[in-house]
């Protein structure tokens, strides 16, 4: 039984998970499919605020030109990635790349 409701576990979470990233997400305080799924629908809104928070210079990304323009969104899913896995590892769960 126990078997069964990990793969089950493992499935959904390959399913969510690569919707944003190509990670599996481990729960390792016994968390059940249930509140996976919350801790992972609240740790991506943890990500949407680091992506829309505003960059630290105060200056306006659409104003930025060229090679600076990638690097600066590039910077911000780096971070936005690691609030993400921040907080899920926070609840009790290891993120395997």
């Amino acid at each position: 039984m126990n078997k069964v409701w990990f793969v089950s576990l493992c499935a959904v979470l390959a399913v969510t998970c690569s919707q944003a990233w190509a990670e599996t997400v481990v729960p390792m305080k016994e968390q059940d499919s249930q509140q996976t799924q919350l801790d992972i629908d609240d740790c991506h809104d943890v990500e949407a605020s680091q992506n829309a928070s505003p960059s630290p210079s105060g200056s306006d990304p659409s104003q930025t030109l060229g090679r600076q323009k990638n690097e600066f969104y590039e910077g911000d899913e780096n971070e936005a990635k690691m609030a993400y896995v921040n907080c899920l590892q926070a609840r009790g769960y290891q993120v395997n790349p």
